[in-house]
């Protein structure tokens, strides 16, 4: 369950709450524990910790959240297929919670 993820336990409970709301509100499905196998135009092909490989269709955005640790390098062949890549958060430097939040929502905004 994302409650438990690396991104939330420093949130503050009410905010954890917050977000995980409007994740379900948008109707947004979140995976953890899995290696991004391939991505395609409109589809990904992932294998989750522990279970067999499985691609997914209808796909309009994936979002990388890779803890506090930038793990930049592992996204370089996107950028050679031709898809937009945005950075936000720790990829850049040490942030906090929220200054990685404003810069994830200013990316959106951006890109929308």
């Amino acid at each position: 369950m994302i409650v438990r993820s690396e991104m939330l336990k420093k949130a503050v409970h009410a905010d954890r709450v917050y977000y995980l709301d409007r994740i379900a509100e948008l109707n947004i499905e979140v995976l953890l524990n899995m290696e991004l196998l391939a991505v395609g135009p409109d589809w990904v092909e992932i294998k989750p910790e522990g279970r067999v490989r499985r691609t997914l269709h209808d796909i309009d955005s994936v979002i990388f959240c890779t803890g506090y640790a930038s793990r930049k390098a592992e996204t370089d062949g996107l950028e050679g297929l031709g898809i937009a890549v945005h950075y936000a958060g720790d990829v850049g430097g040490p942030r906090k919670f929220f200054q990685a939040i404003e810069e994830g929502t200013l990316t959106a905004l951006r890109i929308a």
